[in-house]
């Protein structure tokens, strides 16, 4: 080799090796930015439960949901149900399996129609319900009384889910898997097991769709002429208890104490079997406990006492106590 080619190859090497150095540089920087993406891509575990948290307020869909419910003391039930949500004009809610109920929410109120029956009842929106306890406050007690894991991605109703599984704290609490639609946060499928496994409660969307808006038209719709109309709720939804002790004509009582996690949420004064009756309900985030006061129907002495325990047609245990004047039902979903 001549002087002139070595020293031509001496100059070409810095060139050579900074254009490879270049490339290296641009390699590592797309895959820098790859990676990025793909941490972006994946939620938090706080921003999933603040989807669970927010129950799809904000969203308008259509969709069927499936309902099933299996005690071991209860008869299998099975309810499939068309739901179409708008964010602004309220929800619709058509059973296709048993038919010809349905009910309209138009954000003040809710109307439920029962063919069987004949009848409309009117209670409390529960687009309001929902709004009542803040999904900051919502999603902290999911935190608190659940050790919550990612167990990985599925699909629902052609869906690609985050599942998560959530373990009480509490022993006597249900575990529970709930399955979070990636791109929106909407929960997709609810499924309740026992300790062992078994599963109590399973909801699921069989098919859904999230347009930009519903039309209002869709979200309405004529009710039976000749059907009898009954008015459940005789107040509004309160956060308070004090609030709703001043338009009640009977004691209201408070739990000196509840199972460890819940709090309270809201509560309404309602006409249930011809009474009026307080609803108290308390929350741990996911479960609730309902606690219903009535006065006694019939005269009854003071020293009177009656406990008896059932299992709610919907798979809630339930508990009675008939106490003097007063009539108490605890319902929720501890063994």
């Amino acid at each position: 080799m001549s002087h002139s080619e070595i020293c031509g190859a001496v100059r070409s090497a810095p060139a050579a090796r900074g254009k490879t150095q270049t490339l290296s540089i641009c390699f590592v920087m797309m895959l820098g930015c790859s990676l990025c993406a793909a941490v972006a891509q994946t939620p938090s575990m706080e921003q999933l439960v603040q989807g669970i948290a927010r129950s799809g307020s904000g969203l308008s869909f259509r969709g069927t949901l499936v309902t099933m419910i299996s005690t071991p003391r209860t008869t299998a039930q099975t309810t499939t149900r068309r739901i179409i949500r708008s964010a602004n004009a309220g929800v619709l809610i058509i059973n296709q399996q048993p038919p010809g109920a349905f009910s309209v929410d138009d954000g003040r109120t809710k109307r439920s129609y029962d063919p069987r029956t004949r009848t409309i009842t009117r209670t409390n929106s529960l687009f309001y319900s929902l709004k009542v306890m803040s999904a900051q406050r919502k999603a902290r007690l999911i935190m608190q009384n659940y050790i919550i894991h990612m167990e990985g991605r599925d699909a629902i109703a052609g869906r690609s889910c985050y599942r998560l599984s959530l373990i009480p704290r509490d022993p006597l609490s249900r575990p529970v898997k709930i399955w979070v639609d990636a791109a929106t946060g909407l929960p997709l499928c609810h499924q309740e097991s026992d300790r062992q496994g078994n599963t109590l409660d399973l909801t699921l969307f069989t098919s859904i769709d999230f347009p930009r808006s519903i039309p209002e038209h869709e979200v309405r719709r004529i009710f039976p002429r000749k059907a009898h109309e009954a008015v459940m709720c005789k107040s509004p939804i309160f956060r308070e208890i004090s609030s709703l002790k001043k338009v009640a004509r009977f004691p209201v009582y408070q739990p000196n104490i509840t199972p460890a996690g819940y709090l309270f949420d809201q509560c309404e004064l309602v006409q249930l079997g011809g009474a009026p009756t307080s609803i108290l309900r308390y929350t741990d985030g996911i479960s609730l406990i309902t606690i219903c006061q009535s006065r006694a129907k019939s005269v009854r002495p003071s020293c009177y006492r009656l406990l008896q325990s059932a299992i709610h047609p919907m798979g809630d245990n339930m508990v009675a106590y008939d106490c003097g004047a007063m009539d108490y039902r605890v319902l929720g979903h501890r063994y």
